[in-house]
């Protein structure tokens, strides 16, 4: 009978699975692609480093997610930025013309409204339609029933629709 996978194995299997949906999620949540790999590496560096102090993660995956989460929550706490960045619109004019340019504006406009939403509704939002996760998985993730999961769906759908009109 083998013994099972070294702590190392299954951080470097995590990686490998999970860091392109990781980086996808924040930078969904964020508005600078640097900015997103940066809280995906510290997701993943935070990660590792709770794993070799010895701390015991039950569900790594809902781990990594827990950290990046928290850390754009962090980044938005101190930064409160709502704005496009000039760089990336001056990017996006030169690159596309203006028809990227118009729907870099829209991209802008939805993540500015989901991250004035509530915390728990702008995660589970990017979860099931950035992350194309399942009720039960977000659930999962979270903690929280399947049925709280449909129901804060519900809601945040419905309170960014408000506040997109």
């Amino acid at each position: 009978m083998s013994s099972p996978p070294s702590i190392e194995t299954r951080y470097l299997e995590l990686y490998e699975q999970e860091m392109p949906k990781v980086y996808r999620f924040v930078a969904s949540r964020v508005n600078s692609k640097a900015l997103a790999e940066d809280i995906t590496s510290e997701s993943f560096m935070r990660t590792w480093d709770y794993l070799r102090e010895g701390g015991k993660i039950e569900n790594m995956r809902a781990f990594v997610y827990r950290v990046a989460n928290n850390l754009i929550i962090d980044h938005y706490r101190s930064k409160r930025r709502t704005e496009v960045a000039l760089d990336e619109t001056h990017e996006s004019i030169s690159a596309g013309g203006e028809h990227e340019m118009r729907r870099n504006a829209d991209v802008a406009l939805l993540q500015m409204h989901l991250n004035n939403l509530p915390d728990d509704y702008a995660t589970i939002l990017t979860y099931r339609f950035v992350e194309d996760m399942g009720v039960q998985e977000i659930a999962k993730l979270t903690g929280k029933s399947s049925a709280n999961i449909y129901v804060i769906i519900h809601r945040a759908v419905k309170l960014l629709r408000k506040r997109m009109n």
